[in-house]
């Protein structure tokens, strides 16, 4: 995304990105789960898991 005078705007096609990278991505972050014995309480309140997953979306 970048910004355009006082709006926020798509530089990259978001339903491609997603196409394109969202099985490496939950492949990956599928150990942030394990490693939280496949807990989801555990996985939402841990804060490296956000980290985690924003790290993910940032490379492709």
């Amino acid at each position: 995304m970048e910004k355009r005078g006082d709006k926020l705007v798509w530089t990259t096609d978001p339903l491609a990105f997603i196409e394109e990278n969202m099985d490496r991505i939950v492949r990956s972050f599928k150990l942030s789960i394990k490693m939280a014995d496949w807990d989801p309480q555990k996985v939402g309140k841990s804060k490296e898991s956000y980290e985690f997953a924003l790290d993910l979306f940032g490379r492709h």
